[in-house]
């Protein structure tokens, strides 16, 4: 049986982040924007001592908080951050290692949209 792919949100509201799981991502929610991505991804997910950690080892995203929920919001805080530093900037002012970064990121996310479109469907 194939398994449905599921979106990694950060609202605040706690039924909203009923649906998160660390297998089979295809969208990632972070404030007010949905990152679409081309394929699912799976996070490293692991609790150590008193915080949980979701790692994307592919472009080197590590996160953390002392609840799940506040390392999935980590998670994608961090990415919104990537994409915004990092895949929205030319490439003439990024590194090799960011353009790099930058490629993957493009790579990964099919379409980035307004959280709002996404969450009422």
């Amino acid at each position: 049986m194939a398994r449905k792919s599921k979106a990694v949100h950060v609202r605040l509201n706690p039924a909203t982040l009923a649906l998160n799981t660390a297998e089979n991502i295809s969208a990632i929610v972070s404030d007010d924007v949905v990152f679409r991505l081309t394929k699912p991804i799976t996070l490293d997910s692991y609790k150590e001592g008193s915080l949980w950690h979701h790692e994307y080892a592919p472009l080197n995203i590590v996160a953390y908080g002392k609840t799940e929920e506040e390392s999935l919001r980590d998670f994608a805080g961090y990415f919104a951050s990537c994409w915004r530093v990092i895949a929205e900037e030319e490439d003439s002012r990024l590194a090799s290692d960011a353009r790099r970064m930058k490629a993957m990121l493009h790579e990964l996310v099919s379409e980035v949209e307004p959280a709002r479109e996404f969450l009422s469907r």
